[in-house]
């Protein structure tokens, strides 16, 4: 069976001006946050989508999410609520191609989401320890999307002044690291 090699993605996050709080404390704070009717964001899956600005029918989804202790865990899901998925069909058919070539082939369909679904167009697997984020990605999940996620998950409840811009570096300071750079099997 073949191995899939996925890239371990990293970024730190730079607190704003007299803040105090790591990364990680604020995603607890903001997930914490309840509603009205006393419900914590962490049982609220629904109020988890994050409209995609400019892209009318692509949402992100914080869908599993949890607090590990040490760290805090999030699965994220680019759905998309319209368009159509090609599916390949695996009942074979004799088919006529042109005058000189007819061959056995599977049919292609497209085909909506099914009533109350939607596709999944990209996914992303985080972890979050103190300032430092940790992610791999998938299909069309890109890292500005987690960023702003986090952005816009931060500024929804008490985490965040909603003037603030969740900024997150992509390098690694070499004093600490060496340099090192990996890729992990998954």
């Amino acid at each position: 069976m073949p191995t899939a090699y996925h890239m371990v993605h990293y970024r730190k996050y730079t607190p704003h001006i007299g803040g105090s709080d790591t990364l990680e404390a604020l995603c607890r704070k903001a997930l914490g946050n309840s509603d009205a009717t006393g419900a914590a964001l962490w049982k609220r899956a629904g109020d988890r989508f994050f409209d995609i600005p400019d892209v009318a029918t692509r949402k992100i989804l914080l869908n599993k999410v949890a607090d590990l202790a040490s760290a805090v865990f999030g699965e994220m899901c680019l759905v998309q609520n319209d368009g159509l998925q090609a599916l390949l069909e695996l009942t074979a058919a004799n088919v006529k191609l042109s005058n000189i070539t007819t061959a056995e082939i599977f049919n292609l369909q497209d085909s909506t989401a099914p009533s109350n679904s939607q596709f999944i167009r990209g996914m992303a697997y985080w972890l979050c320890i103190g300032n430092h984020v940790f992610f791999v990605k998938t299909q069309s999940m890109t890292a500005e999307y987690l960023r702003q996620y986090i952005d816009w998950l931060l500024k929804g409840g008490p985490a965040l002044p909603s003037s603030f811009s969740v900024k997150l570096q992509a390098t690694f300071d070499r004093s600490q690291v060496g340099g090192i750079s990996a890729r992990f099997r998954v």
